[in-house]
């Protein structure tokens, strides 16, 4: 059982890094799995996904302040995670749009509402 346990989560980890190279690199070469689809049905689903993952951070936080003894290690795991996907979003919104002053907007939100909070907060956890 003690080696069934690592090799389970090995599996894990690697069939998650499969689901991050499909989302992110190969999205856009594998669209005919979804051409029963209307654009706006798989944006819906991917808004939904997009919600549940702000979701688990967010219950990363709660953890956070539910569990004092191991607070600041909970909250710099998961204040980082979120640094970085604010970072990413600043990043990705701005590209293949059709207007650029609404990703300009967007990409300055992700920004100011994601990204700053979450390093102002590692850094005071840090200092503390």
């Amino acid at each position: 059982m003690k080696t069934l346990i690592p090799v389970l989560i090995g599996f894990i980890g690697l069939l998650h890094m499969y689901f991050l190279t499909q989302q992110i690199f190969q999205w856009d070469k594998r669209r005919t799995r979804f051409d029963n689809f209307s654009d706006g049905q798989i944006a819906k689903v991917l808004a939904s996904n997009q919600g549940l993952y702000n979701g688990l951070l967010a219950a990363g936080m709660l953890w956070g302040w539910l569990s004092p003894a191991n607070s600041v290690e909970i909250w710099t795991f998961f204040l980082g995670f979120i640094a970085i996907a604010g970072i990413y979003g600043s990043v990705t919104l701005t590209v293949g749009s059709d207007n650029p002053p609404k990703p300009y907007k967007l990409r300055i939100l992700a920004i100011v509402a994601q990204t700053l909070p979450a390093i102002i907060a590692l850094i005071l956890i840090r200092l503390v």
